[in-house]
């Protein structure tokens, strides 16, 4: 009863404005590729390396960077596992006149023996972001996927595979 889908494009704006106005910084295509422990008595934290060779150190980080988490983490020093085994969900949409016949989310009951929540019903909000409308999807079905950003079949990306 209480879950809800939203326009995530709008949540994000609103988190960036929170983080803005309590003296963060996001800093954006800030692509880390080193990362380093501060730990002495003048400063506790972290030094990161971008991509392009500029450091900055920070107290406190988060760091927004979804399937590619297990990347980072080998980066800072972490284990090999867990590793991210990239999967893709295709969706179904429900034709516009049948709309009326979902009310909320409708999921089905967990199965203990898959990671898997299952395919369900998953009316929208349309988006303020995009501009589309309002849909009721169907799914995600589970397809392994041969990218970690492989959202149709021929995309591949052979450093993903293993």
């Amino acid at each position: 009863p209480h879950t809800g889908i939203v326009d995530w494009g709008l949540v994000a704006r609103n988190y960036a404005e929170d983080v803005s106005s309590n003296g963060g910084q996001i800093l954006l295509n800030f692509e880390v590729v080193n990362v380093k422990a501060l730990q002495n008595n003048a400063e506790e934290g972290l030094e990161l390396v971008s991509k392009n060779g500029e450091a900055i150190r920070t107290a406190k980080s988060i760091f927004c960077v979804g399937a590619y988490s297990d990347r980072l983490a080998r980066i800072a020093g972490g284990k090999l596992d867990p590793m991210i085994v990239p999967f893709r969900g295709e969706y179904l949409e429900l034709q516009e006149s049948k709309h009326n016949l979902v009310n909320g989310l409708i999921y089905p009951v967990p199965d203990p023996t898959v990671p898997f929540l299952g395919v369900h019903f998953t009316p929208t909000m349309g988006s303020v972001t995009t501009g589309q409308a309002s849909q009721v999807l169907i799914g995600p079905n589970a397809v392994l996927a041969f990218a970690r950003e492989g959202y149709r079949w021929q995309d591949v990306a052979v450093k993903d595979l293993w």
